[in-house]
This record gives structure tokens, sequence and C-alpha cells, in this order.
């Protein structure tokens, strides 16, 4: 595998970029603090506050089937059908904070983390639903705020959401502030939505580093073929079997550290593709774990810098990640 990367030089509107999202045609969606980009492989198109972007400080992407994409930033969430930008915003009840994580459900719900508000939120068919004050009908345009997670996780920063299907809605939490890692704060929160209109009787569980989690400092979900959940965090990474998805169940995970070969306990980023090869990113560089092997990649093999903030992986298997200092592909 080849790397080339790209900076402002090349198209961006600034080196740093903090995430990233893959239409279904394979085009890639890059954000930065100064607007985002979209690549289809030949043309680099820039998009701002001037475009239609509801702000520049973009900190989160996700693109849903339809190749809609949606960008979470500081002044709330705008969306971009390819003609219109639509915003969400504290006028439509959206709670006031950075949009740090994005995340698709399987019925296309946008659900999204809040750094500073410690809550999460779903969109309905293109729309947020996030007022714990209304009924929410999740058809609708409405916004509804799930208020029990905003109860249990006050404080803490949602860094990572991921829809399990019947095992639920996984949340991987991290405690803000000056708050230690061991603490009984953090940790990866389930929830199991009763299918009612009335919120109130969703089901909330938590799991914590005395239950077995590697952490309590979760940063990233990648979901393996087969039904496994890898999970990383700030301590290293984790992998649960689909027994244990099912279960909410973390008595025998399978760890990995600097000890197993990664180059650092650090883990940011995740990504699996469906040959099952799993991409990690640590501040240290990105990771390549395949048949039991562990590949370090770093600046020397050509990536823009080892601190990395996202991974995608477009259709053809194409490799992209997120760096401070631009982002970098692999092919």
């Amino acid at each position: 595998m080849s790397w080339q990367s790209y900076n402002q030089k090349d198209g961006l509107p600034a080196d740093s970029v903090t995430s990233l999202g893959i239409d279904p045609a394979g085009g890639v969606w890059i954000g930065t603090g100064r607007g985002v980009s979209y690549y289809d492989g030949v043309d680099w198109a820039t998009f701002t506050d001037q475009d239609g972007l509801l702000s520049n400080l973009t900190m989160s992407v996700a693109v849903d089937p339809r190749g809609t994409a949606w960008f979470g930033s500081d002044l709330g969430i705008s969306r971009f059908d390819g003609d219109t930008w639509t915003h969400f915003t504290e006028a439509e009840d959206l709670p006031v904070g950075y949009i740090q994580v994005l995340s698709i459900d399987e019925g296309e719900r946008i659900w999204a983390g809040i750094v500073g508000a410690g809550s999460d939120w779903a969109f309905g068919n293109g729309a947020a639903s996030l007022d714990d004050k209304k009924t929410p009908n999740k058809a609708d345009d409405l916004l509804q705020n799930y208020l029990p997670t905003r109860q249990r996780m006050a404080g803490d920063i949602v860094s990572a959401i991921i829809d399990l299907g019947s095992a639920g809605i996984w949340f991987g939490v991290t405690p803000e502030g000056t708050v230690r890692a061991n603490s009984g704060r953090g940790g990866i929160w389930r929830l199991s939505e009763s299918n009612t209109l009335d919120t109130g009787d969703d089901q909330w569980e938590v799991r914590r580093m005395t239950d077995g989690v590697i952490s309590n400092t979760i940063t990233s979900f990648a979901l393996a073929p087969e039904g496994g959940l890898w999970v990383g965090a700030l301590d290293g990474l984790m992998f649960l079997p689909p027994e244990a998805v099912r279960n909410f169940s973390f008595d025998d995970p399978k760890c990995y550290t600097t000890i197993s070969g990664l180059p650092s306990d650090r883990i940011l980023s995740l990504a699996v593709y469906a040959d099952n090869r799993v991409w990690i990113g640590t501040d240290a560089g990105l990771v390549l774990m395949q048949n039991g092997q562990i590949t370090t990649i770093t600046k020397l093999d050509g990536l823009a810098d080892n601190y990395i903030r996202a991974i995608a992986i477009a259709p053809d298997g194409a490799v992209w990640v997120a760096t401070p200092f631009g982002v970098s592909v692999g092919r």
C-alpha cells in the first residue's frame, strides 16, 4: 500500500483535519477548522460559511446512505444534499455545544454527542428530534432531547456512538476535565429503545472499568464483519465477540496495548474493512491489524502526521486518515 498526503496547498481550507466521511460513490468529505472539502478522486471543492455551511469550525462529519452529508460544528449541524444547505441550531432547541461526534443508525437517524452539554440526541428523517418536552415523532422534523442521558452523563463527553441493532445504541463516554480515568465516570452506555413515543421508558445501562471495560475514557467504536465490536480508549484497544455484544458483557474481553505491539495505548480512531482488516489510529501512528499481525505506519511511510484523528474507508478499500497536518490516503 502506498500513501499520498494532501494539505492546504492541494486545496484543503486548512492543514488541520478534524473529521472524515465517505459517500456511496467513494467521494470523501474532509472537515477542518476553516470549512469542509469534498474530493471525488479528481477535483476538489471547498465549502465555508460563505457557501452555506453553518460554521467553518467543523468537528464531525457523517454521510447517510443517500449521500447527504452532515457536519457538526460549534454552532450546530449543517446538512447538505448536494444542492441545498439546512441548519439545525439552538433555534430548533438544539443544545448549545460543540458537536463532537455524528453517527447514523440503521433507521438513518443521526445521533450526535455534544461537548459541554454531555448529551446525545437523535435526528429523524433529516431533521432534529431532540426536545425532551415533546412527544417524539421520529418521522417528523422535531428536535428530541434524550433527557435521561443528560442526567446520567452530565459533565462527560460523548465521544463515540454506534447502533448495534438488537444490542442497542452504544455511547462511548470520556470524563471531562481533570476527572481521573478510573473514577466512576465515563465508560460505555447502552440505550435500549422501547419503540414507544415516550423516551422515558427507554432503558439505560452503563459499564466501566469495574465491570471489565479496558478504560473509562472511550474514544471510538468499529463493528467487525461477524458482529464483534472493537472499542478504542485512551488506555488501549478492546475486542468484544458477538455474544458479549448481545449481552453487554465485559467479563473476558481481548485487550491490546503497547505490550501487544501497538505504538501507543492512546487509541483515537478505528475503522474495519469488510475483509476484517482493522485500522487503528493512535497518537504515534496508524496501525493495521490483520490475521494476528500488527503493522505500524508513520510519517516515514508517507503519512501527513502520526496523530490520527479519524479514519474512513472508501468502498474500494482506500484508507483515508485525518491528521493535524493534512489528510492521507493509502491504496
